[in-house]
């Protein structure tokens, strides 16, 4: 009895995701909709912003926009020290002539961005409104959708995620370069993590054989990493910019945070990572399996080297995409949307931070933000 009402439910859902879909602006419809619930169930702590909290990580990027290319000295287990090459958000307020409120702005431009980004390429893969509403959704309730929270710190992960975004659902050579090089000079996570970009753009033409082909696209992605690497060379050599080799924390201390660690990255879009790596192994697809596997190891090994876990492990995002991809190649439009609908059900859960020092932050919903000005 419980089976048929749960299936009665899901088929009311499916029809009335069918109707709002429907028009031909649904896709703004549906971004508009996803940044709505992100900023509802998690919205940034601008009173403590405003509190002075971050002030010395804001004053260390307001001083980067005044002179991007000028060299600091930071200590090398300073967060700070990482900043040198971080500069896409810094020249792009030098040139606008843009402080704080300015980075605020760029970053919710991104944010937006990223959302129907997000949308479009999950449309692009699946084919489907229903599927890819469901997806888009997902985001709005995890860490990527709710990356505004984590950048009131000054950090621009929105704006990495975006430009990641950007390469992804693009074909153009020379588009693809420059939106990989703005993303590598933003966070060098996004670097790391371009590996598994790479296997996206030898995968993502393939039919149902799932067979890793070399294309221009990967072409243009391994031109992005050589320039990126001249060009890192040419700034320390003409500006003499540099970034400190220490970590902030080391892997044996960070073990109690491993698995909730491993949970809040990707939240429910476990689920489809999982997924798609068995049907790999049932179709004895060991060259996709394991250059997906190799990927992400190296993704979550630097996560647990340094303090920030959950935005590190996050930045695997492109993983779930090829997952999408290898799911809707090999299984019918019922188990795509099945898989969409589980993973949006369970990313329901909040959203949790964890970061090396053993510490769990809740991204607090508007109205407990609300609750707390007034309490305060």
């Amino acid at each position: 009895m419980l089976f048929y009402f749960l299936r009665s439910k899901k088929l009311q859902f499916f029809s009335w995701l069918e109707r709002f879909t429907g028009s031909s602006n649904w896709k703004i419809k549906i971004t508009l909709l996803s940044i709505v619930l992100s900023l509802f169930f998690a919205f940034p702590s601008y009173q403590t912003y405003r509190a002075g909290k971050f002030d010395d990580k804001w004053d260390a990027v307001t001083t980067q926009i005044s002179a991007p290319f000028q060299q600091r000295d930071y200590s090398a287990q300073s967060h700070f020290s990482k900043l040198a090459f971080r500069l896409t958000v810094p020249v792009i307020a030098n040139v606008l002539h843009l402080q704080r409120l300015g980075c605020f702005v760029i970053d919710y431009l991104f944010f937006i961005l990223m959302f129907y980004l997000l949308l479009l390429l999950s449309f692009q893969i699946t084919q489907d409104r229903i599927a890819a509403t469901l997806i888009t959704f997902g985001f709005a309730f995890m860490f990527v959708g709710n990356v505004l929270v984590s950048d009131v710190r000054a950090l621009f992960d929105c704006a990495a995620f975006a430009l990641m975004l950007l390469v992804m659902v693009n074909r153009n050579f020379f588009l693809i370069i420059l939106f990989a090089l703005l993303a590598f000079f933003t966070d060098e996570r996004a670097l790391i993590t371009s590996s598994l970009i790479a296997l996206w753009f030898m995968v993502r033409d393939s039919k149902e054989q799932l067979t890793l082909k070399f294309n221009s696209s990967f072409i243009a992605l391994v031109c992005s990493w050589i320039f990126y690497f001249i060009l890192r060379y040419l700034l320390g050599f003409y500006f003499g910019l540099k970034t400190e080799s220490g970590w902030t924390m080391d892997f044996a201390k960070q073990l109690d945070c491993l698995f909730f660690g491993l949970w809040t990255g990707l939240e429910g879009f476990w689920i489809p990572v999982v997924v798609a790596l068995i049907l790999l192994c049932l179709k004895r697809n060991f060259i996709l399996l394991s250059g997906i596997i190799a990927s992400m190891l190296v993704v979550l090994a630097v996560a647990f080297a340094v303090i920030d876990i959950t935005r590190s492990i996050a930045y695997i995002f492109p993983v779930i995409f090829i997952s999408l991809h290898i799911i809707q190649k090999t299984e019918s439009l019922h188990f795509v949307r099945n898989i969409a609908l589980l993973t949006f059900i369970v990313c329901l859960f909040p959203t949790y931070y964890t970061d090396g020092g053993g510490t769990l932050w809740f991204f607090y919903p508007l109205p407990m933000r609300i609750i707390g000005i007034f309490a305060h």
